[in-house]
């Protein structure tokens, strides 16, 4: 689930005017015929119950359950507002998800190019290896980490 590796989250719900997320998935009236059919289903008898897929670029990415307290149809004019906010939802939650991949690949490329940039202004061998022992130890703290160069891996060749 994209969204579940995004930020943790399993679902949302809704009861009266209480709303809480969720990190377990709960059982949804519907879940699984409407994602065997990719079509939202309406049942009623005591209270009329909506599940619809939430659907991005054709794929149901989840679904969405609406129980009223009372036995009615909904038109096709609320039905598609109802399919217009799932469907505008489905897309933020993706921009979402792409914006903290952006900004994580920034942030990991960012602190590439600042070692990158502390190792190649230094000129004596030994500072360059104490300097990218030191880095790598800030950006991984709690490991060991060495370097050991192979024989004659100087960048010298062997004479003729």
């Amino acid at each position: 689930n994209k969204l579940s590796s995004l930020e943790k989250i399993a679902g949302i719900q809704r009861k009266g005017l209480k709303t809480s997320l969720y990190a377990d998935p709960v059982e949804i009236p519907g879940e699984i015929e409407v994602r065997q059919i990719g079509q939202a289903i309406q049942e009623s008898d005591v209270n009329t119950r909506i599940t619809l897929p939430v659907k991005l670029r054709g794929e149901i990415m989840g679904v969405l359950h609406v129980k009223m307290d009372s036995q009615r149809t909904l038109t096709s004019d609320q039905m598609d507002v109802l399919n217009a906010i799932v469907e505008r939802a489905a897309l933020a939650i993706e921009n979402a998800r792409l914006l903290t991949e952006a900004q994580s690949l920034a942030s990991k490329e960012r602190t590439i190019g600042d070692i990158s940039a502390r190792i190649g202004n230094l000129v004596n061998i030994e500072n360059i290896l104490q300097t990218t022992l030191l880095e790598l130890g800030n950006t991984m703290p709690n490991t060991d980490i060495a370097i050991q160069f192979t024989p004659d891996s100087s960048g010298e060749k062997g004479s003729s």
